[in-house]
């Protein structure tokens, strides 16, 4: 699994945190039926993001400096 897979992961959890608050359902007792996309349904998009990203973060601070 590659690192931009990992991180849509991450994001697809995070979207979906106001289900796992205090007082209701605790994240740690709900984890294992947390619903997230199978590796087959990640849209072709996400492979290659996180490249993308640093080298738009690097271009915009070397204009900075």
């Amino acid at each position: 699994m590659s690192f931009d897979v990992k991180l849509y992961y991450c994001l697809c959890v995070e979207a979906n945190r106001f289900r796992y608050s205090t007082f209701g359902r605790e994240a740690n007792r709900t984890l294992k039926e947390l619903m997230v996309p199978t590796l087959e349904s990640i849209p072709a998009w996400v492979e290659g993001t996180g490249k993308l990203a640093v080298k738009e973060l690097n271009r915009d601070l070397s204009s900075i400096i």
